[in-house]
C-alpha cells in the first residue's frame, strides 16, 4: 500500500528496558482495520494495542531483533514488553495513506489533536545513547533514518 521509505518509528522493551529494539510499525498500519488503529491512538500510542502492533511485526519474521524482545518479554508466562509508538509518524502516515482513520480520531479526540504539520521534535528515544541500534525495517525496504514529511 505504502511506499518503503515511509516509516513509523517505533520501539519495544522488556520493562527492566533490556533487551529493547527500535522497529518500523508501518506494516501493521498497512494491514489494520480502521478500529484497531483507532484503538491504538485513544491509547495513546502505547499501551496492549501497541503491544499488539509489536506482536504483529514479530510474527511476520522480517524483525529478529523485535522478535527477541518479544519472546524474552513472554518468556515467563506473563508480559512484560513495552512498546510506545511515535504518534506524529502514525498520524503523517495515516494523512497520506488512510486519511479516513484520521477524521475518525479526531472526531473521538477533537479537533486538532491530529494536527502534526509543524516541525516534530525526535522520539524521545532517538536522543538516548542507550538505543544506538537503527530502526529495523522490512526485508527489501530503503532504510533511512528519519521518517517522511
Amino acid at each position: 500500500m505504502g511506499s518503503a521509505a515511509h516509516m513509523i518509528r517505533a520501539i519495544a522493551y522488556v520493562l527492566d528496558g533490556f533487551p529493547r529494539a527500535k522497529f518500523d510499525a508501518s506494516e501493521f498500519f498497512e494491514n489494520a482495520i480502521d478500529r484497531q488503529i483507532a484503538v491504538i491512538a485513544l491509547e495513546r500510542w502505547s499501551g496492549e494495542a501497541a503491544r499488539r502492533v509489536a506482536w504483529f511485526c514479530a510474527g511476520t519474521g522480517e524483525f529478529p531483533r523485535l522478535t527477541d524482545v518479544v519472546d524474552a518479554a513472554d518468556a515467563d508466562g506473563r508480559s512484560n514488553l513495552e512498546v510506545e509508538i511515535y504518534g506524529p509518524d502514525a498520524l503523517t502516515w495515516l494523512r497520506h495513506h488512510r486519511p479516513d482513520i484520521v477524521a475518525l480520531i479526531e472526531d473521538v479526540l477533537g479537533r486538532g489533536s491530529c494536527d502534526h504539520d509543524g516541525p516534530y521534535p525526535e522520539p524521545r528515544w532517538d536522543d538516548d545513547p542507550e538505543w544506538r541500534d537503527d530502526y529495523e525495517r522490512r526485508r527489501g525496504s530503503t532504510p533511512r533514518s528519519t521518517p517522511f514529511r
